[in-house]
């Protein structure tokens, strides 16, 4: 194994700097909610102190303070605090390499594993922000690594780094507090203690929470108060306990096809051989635990990849007007190829539950024998870790496809945990399913690309108006909701959906719109041309101006 120390890792950086080159992530301009996110930053290189006065739900404390250091040296920019996630998701994948082989022992099956991550359209576009999503998760696979090391070996400094670890990814997300809780259960159920002496395993649960919960008294304390989504609290969301078992069916289903799409080069190469060794009952009770699911699960894959990020027309939020209009009639893919999607969701899912169900079945089995392995230990933190996480995003009423970032490197967890440095590799198999996970992440990364081409253009279309020759004031353009949003002197009131003509996204005046397309009472006065890659063909944003309206007969 000392031999190819480096050669993986060093696989997996040229595999993400070519990425980069593909999606050439230049601009320094706000994407998605990037804006919101780098107010704190802002306010503490403008005005010398910590300020969020935006409508977000994450904590996000670490991560300002992360992207601070990168704004330091020449000021605040989106650029900088792009490359202080970009650093990150480097980092996080090359984690995650080491993560998988100290479970596995097998090089070839890590790098497959971790190469799967960075090929994944989620994680690229989402290294290209400053959303939450990279910060946290590299996080939470440090302090996974650590836990897994407390798991081995009962030592208390793994504990105390993977504490420390998870007590900075609960000031990024809430959702952070899952991980050490998860490792209590697991140590519990490990060494069955008793109470008194088992109280120790839930200390790093309770330092992460109390930080979390000390972290909500400083943002309250220097009047940066966290602000639920939309102004709704959870308390509102737990009173609905019809709507939040909808989103178990729903949402879960979502695990399962988004799971099952991007870790199929993954599950094909695992799957026979998790298959092939079942006695047939243990056959039939799969079966029969495929068809209950079956209904969620096509209906599920009807609608794949119509969310926030990844859509059936691409990928990043369509965040500018004109995006139905221009779509729906001139859909960028054939049905045809939407319809393979589907079915390889469909097929994806169904292995991704063989997998699930055959690690039940194995631990329920190990708890009668009481013959647990180390790896199953770890497998049932990671089912923990899962779960918990599950619960928290189907509690709210609220929902984003980038949430389900987390369960593709924990599920590749589970399906690596059972090898070992002997595991026989089949050859020509591992060869297809590195050549489709390579497929897999340079489409992902033109579609990333495209994303940003009509992103540079949409701000230069405003740039335009704002400092060309209109002048025109910023107020009285509806820019998408980047733009909107992006002013970091100003407030804007949370503005919903008033007419369907309008955008719901912080506008005070729509006078001029930059959009896809043109639509009724406007005229185009000026397009910005943008190269996309998938199609390859030259596309353009629209600047429009509202025609005047006819004056009302006395």
């Amino acid at each position: 194994m000392n031999r190819n120390k480096y050669l993986f890792p060093a696989l997996l950086a040229l595999f993400w700097v070519v990425t980069l080159v593909i999606v050439y992530p230049v601009g320094n301009f706000p994407l998605d909610d990037d804006w919101q996110y780098g107010r704190p930053v802002w306010a503490m290189i403008s005005e010398g102190h910590y300020a969020s006065t935006d409508s977000y739900s994450p904590i996000l404390i670490v991560q300002a303070f992360w992207g601070l250091l990168f704004c330091l040296p020449f000021g605040f920019s989106f650029t900088a605090l792009r490359i202080s996630t970009l650093v990150l998701s480097l980092f996080g994948v090359i984690l995650f390499y080491y993560l998988l082989l100290r479970l596995s022992k097998n090089q070839k099956m890590s790098f497959l594993g971790a190469l799967l991550l960075a090929a994944n359209p989620l994680y690229i576009i989402l290294s290209c922000t400053f959303m939450t999503d990279i910060p946290f998760l590299a996080l939470a696979m440090l302090s996974v690594y650590f836990f897994f090391k407390a798991i081995d070996s009962d030592k208390t400094w793994p504990v105390v780094l993977a504490t420390f670890f998870s007590m900075l990814a609960v000031l990024i997300r809430q959702f952070g507090v899952v991980i050490p809780l998860a490792y209590a259960v697991v140590m519990m159920f490990k060494n069955k203690p008793k109470i008194s002496k088992g109280i120790v395993y839930f200390i790093p649960a309770a330092i992460t929470a109390i930080t979390l919960e000390a972290g909500l008294l400083w943002l309250k304390y220097i009047g940066a108060e966290l602000k639920p989504y939309r102004n709704v609290p959870i308390s509102d969301f737990l009173k609905k306990p019809i709507a939040m078992f909808t989103h178990s069916i729903d949402w879960g289903s979502h695990i399962f096809t988004y799971s099952g799409f991007f870790l199929l080069p993954l599950l094909a190469y695992v799957t026979w051989g998790v298959v092939r060794p079942m006695s047939k009952r243990r056959k039939i009770v799969m079966a029969s635990f495929i068809v209950v699911l079956s209904p969620a699960i096509i209906l599920c894959c009807l609608k794949v990849f119509s969310g926030n990020i990844i859509s059936t027309y691409g990928v990043g939020p369509r965040t500018l007007r004109g995006f139905d209009d221009i779509v729906y009639p001139n859909p960028d893919f054939p049905v045809m190829f939407l319809i393979l999607l589907q079915l390889i969701a469909f097929c994806g899912a169904v292995m991704f539950l063989i997998n699930m169900g055959k690690l039940m079945m194995d631990i329920i089995e190990a708890y009668m024998h009481k013959s647990f392995s180390k790896a199953m230990y770890k497998q049932i933190y990671i089912l923990l870790f899962m779960l918990g996480y599950a619960i928290l995003i189907f509690i709210p009423d609220f929902f984003f496809d980038r949430y389900l970032l987390v369960f593709m490197p924990l599920t590749t967890i589970l399906l690596l945990a059972n090898m070992d440095e002997n595991t026989e590799i089949k050859k020509r198999l591992y060869t297809y399913c590195l050549a489709a996970t390579l497929l897999m992440g340079f489409l992902s990364s033109a579609m990333v690309h495209d994303y940003f081409a009509w992103n540079r253009a949409r701000w230069e279309a405003t740039d335009y108006l704002v400092d060309g020759g209109p002048n025109i004031s910023e107020n009285k353009i509806d820019g998408g909701y980047e733009f909107n949003g992006r002013k970091l002197d100003r407030e804007f009131p949370w503005n919903p959906r008033s007419s369907a003509k309008r955008s719901w996204w912080d506008v005070d005046d729509d006078e001029y719109v930059v959009a896809f397309n043109n639509f009724k009472g406007y005229t185009i006065i000026k397009q910005m041309p943008y190269q996309n890659f998938i199609p390859f063909e030259t596309k353009n944003i629209y600047i429009l101006h509202r025609l005047p309206q006819p004056k009302a007969k006395p």
